[in-house]
């Protein structure tokens, strides 16, 4: 089956969340290396708003996640 684009947002912002907690970054930590505030990192990784990929590399490469492995474990998740 093939993931919506609404279930595909959805897993991927679970799954930024999921690496995020495994990996011990804060919202916070994350929104001081952007330099954006934390409502910004917080309203995309709860998925009101849905995170372009500019957006979805940024984070994480700031918090030192593999893009890839992001991508990927969310399109399995959304299946």
């Amino acid at each position: 089956m093939t993931p919506t684009l609404e279930n595909l947002s959805e897993a991927v912002a679970a799954e930024l969340r999921a690496a995020l907690a495994y990996s011990g970054t804060s919202y916070g930590q994350l929104a001081s290396v952007l330099g954006v505030p934390v409502m910004w990192v917080s309203r995309r990784c709860r998925g009101v708003v849905d995170l372009s990929v500019n957006d979805l590399a940024a984070m994480c490469e700031a918090a030192d996640l593999d893009l890839v492995t992001v991508l990927t474990s969310a399109i399995g998740a959304s299946k």
